[in-house]
């Protein structure tokens, strides 16, 4: 039985303390998956998720950088929930179109999240305690780094309808009709009559 089982069941968050605050461009090298040595952890695997940053607020270019999501085979974990999200990002997917296969294709073998780029956000934020953490959330940036058109490409037909919801921006989990970004670290949230009215 795979991790992913109850994949489709699971909303995407935010990660925590990936990245320093900023926006940065990456690219994704791959995706490891190891069983957990963490004995709290029975039957955890680790999705260590590997980059190559681009472009950087705060990180410098060419920087390697790595993240491990713990992945446990309860019906919800955060760590599913990240790697959810970054898969959905980096395919340029609908949250809600990311099933077990999808996740087996990005993390297995076919790695197919290999040489796309994901737009990194990460904001400051305080935890309900009010101890500081950097809260960090995935978008998609549009084509693979290897499959991005070296010219311009010629304009859509007019009648072709656009892409929803607009780059850059995701479906808020915890407010149903409602569509969030971040823009300067800041975030902006509109309905989706709102959004689709740009």
């Amino acid at each position: 039985m795979s991790i992913w089982n109850n994949i489709d069941k699971i909303e995407i968050g935010g990660s925590r303390d990936r990245f320093e605050a900023g926006e940065h461009l990456v690219e994704v090298l791959g995706v490891e998956m190891k069983q957990s040595k963490n004995p709290s952890r029975p039957g955890a695997v680790d999705a260590i998720c590997t980059f190559k940053v681009l472009t950087s607020e705060t990180h410098k270019a060419g920087e390697p950088r790595s993240c491990s999501f713990a992945v446990q085979p309860d019906p919800y974990n955060y760590g599913k929930a990240d790697v959810k999200a970054l898969v959905a990002a980096a395919l340029g997917l609908d949250p809600k179109a990311v099933d077990p296969r999808v996740m087996e294709n990005a993390t297995g073998p076919a790695q197919s999240l290999k040489g796309r780029q994901v737009l990194v956000r990460a904001v400051e934020s305080k935890k309900k305690d009010g101890s500081p953490f950097i809260k960090v959330t995935f978008a998609p940036t549009g084509a693979p780094a290897s499959m991005a058109p070296s010219a311009p490409s010629a304009p859509p037909p007019a009648l072709e309808e656009k892409p929803f919801p607009p780059a850059g921006w995701a479906a808020n989990p915890k407010a149903p009709g409602y569509y969030y970004r971040y823009v300067n670290g800041k975030a902006e949230q509109l309905t989706e009559a709102q959004l689709r009215a740009l």
